[in-house]
C-alpha cells in the first residue's frame, strides 16, 4: 500500500501539533495531557521507501490500561512509542468492560497508527519493553494490566506463531478495537470486517 506524502498534522490532531486528552478518573477533577507527537519534518514514503531511507511498515497498535492512573499510563506509553516510529494517527479513548474475568476495573482503549522501520519481532520486543517501563508486571491471561499494547496489523504481513500472530486473531470481534480503528482508518477497518 502506497503512503501519501504529508507535511501537515495527520487526522484527529489538534493545532500546534499537540494531541490532548483528559487526565483524571472523575469528572470533578480533570487535568489535560498534551503530547507533541507531530514531527516538524515531512514524512515522505511511497511503498517501501521513506523513514530514514529504509524499508518502513504501516502498523496499527491497540493500547489499553485498567490499573492505576489509566490516562497517565497511556500517555507514558504514547511518549515512549515515539521512539520506535512515527505516530501518524491517534484515536479517541474508549472506556469498556474488560475481556475475560469481570472482577477487575474497566479498560481505557485506543488505537494508533505507527510508521516504523522495525521488523514485527523487533517491534514486539520494543512494545513489551514499553509495557514494562510503564509498570506492567506478569499476570494471568486477560488479567488487569497497567498497560497493554497489541500489534493489530503490520502492513499485509500474516504470521501465526506461538510468539506473535498478525493480524491480531480477535480484533474483528472486539468493538473496543474496531471502533477506534474505524475512526482513524475506515478503509482498513472495512477490510478487516470483510476478511480481506
Amino acid at each position: 500500500m502506497a503512503l501519501q506524502t504529508t507535511c501537515a498534522p495527520p487526522f484527529g490532531w489538534r493545532s500546534g501539533g499537540k494531541f490532548c486528552f483528559g487526565l483524571g478518573e472523575s469528572s470533578s477533577c480533570w487535568e489535560w495531557v498534551c503530547l507533541t507527537l507531530f514531527l516538524p519534518e515531512c514524512y515522505n514514503a511511497v511503498g517501501a521507501n521513506g523513514v530514514r531511507g529504509g524499508k518502513v511498515a504501516r502498523v496499527f497498535l491497540g493500547i489499553g490500561s485498567n490499573l492505576g492512573f489509566r490516562y497517565a499510563n497511556i500517555s507514558k506509553g504514547l511518549q515512549l512509542l515515539k521512539r520506535v516510529g512515527f505516530l501518524r494517527r491517534v484515536s479517541s479513548v474508549l472506556e469498556t468492560a474488560p475481556v475475560g474475568p469481570q472482577q477487575q476495573p474497566p479498560y481505557l482503549n485506543m488505537v494508533v497508527e505507527l510508521i516504523t522501520d522495525l521488523s514485527p519481532f523487533e517491534l514486539l520486543r520494543r512494545v513489551q519493553k514499553i509495557e514494562r517501563a510503564v509498570g506492567r508486571t506478569p499476570t494471568y491471561r486477560w488479567g488487569p494490566r497497567v498497560l497493554d499494547i497489541d500489534i493489530l496489523l503490520y502492513d499485509s504481513v500474516k504470521l501465526n506463531l506461538p510468539r506473535l500472530t498478525i493480524p491480531h486473531p480477535q480484533m474483528s470481534q472486539r468493538p473496543f478495537v474496531m471502533e477506534p480503528l474505524a475512526e482513524i482508518a475506515p478503509d482498513v477497518a472495512s477490510s478487516v470486517r470483510s476478511g480481506a
